[in-house]
């Protein structure tokens, strides 16, 4: 009895320790990701864009930093637009263009977000935001979780992003 217990135990710990290397690892994929992305100054075939904090705000330009008070455009194109920005790490510090690719065609880390398959949910705006939101931890199909982006957009700028990202499966409807 004493040693089916031990056998118990050790399985336990075998497969906590297993959950913990595969979250050190998804963690360090993740991180590792986001440090190339910050590392390498955005996209290589973009230079990232930069507006001063105080430039008058504008509803047109894509190109809005958090926190300077700019508007963000209220019209579909040019959510899509600033969202487009926003993903492909050239404005307000967005890295999404890392795990999912430049215009988000998919690699090894993260999903195709220009088809019309969705792994997590059902591909409505609404789903999009809380995704990116709130991230996803334990993805279905790919290694790298997505973290939660809540405390690095705020609200419009998660909107945005989930627009262009919808536009992408959608042919821009």
């Amino acid at each position: 009895m004493a040693n089916t217990f031990c056998r118990e135990v050790q399985q336990a710990e075998s497969r906590l320790s297993m959950r913990l290397y595969a979250a050190g690892l998804q963690l360090s994929l993740t991180v590792f990701a986001m440090a190339a992305a910050v590392g390498c100054g955005g996209a290589p075939d973009h230079p990232r864009d930069t507006v001063a904090v105080g430039s008058p705000p504008t509803t047109q330009s894509p190109q809005l930093p958090a926190g300077t008070g700019a508007q963000v455009p209220t019209d579909s194109a040019g959510l899509v637009a600033l969202g487009g920005e926003i993903f492909n790490g050239r404005a307000a510090g967005g890295v999404c263009f890392t795990c999912h690719g430049p215009n988000g065609v998919g690699t090894q880390l993260a999903p195709n977000l220009g088809d019309q398959t969705w792994i997590h949910g059902d591909g409505s705006l609404e789903f999009i935001v809380n995704t990116i939101r709130t991230g996803v931890p334990n993805p279905k199909q790919h290694p790298a979780a997505m973290p939660p982006f809540a405390g690095m957009l705020d609200e419009q700028q998660i909107r945005a992003v989930a627009t262009y990202v919808r536009s992408l499966s959608t042919g821009g409807d």
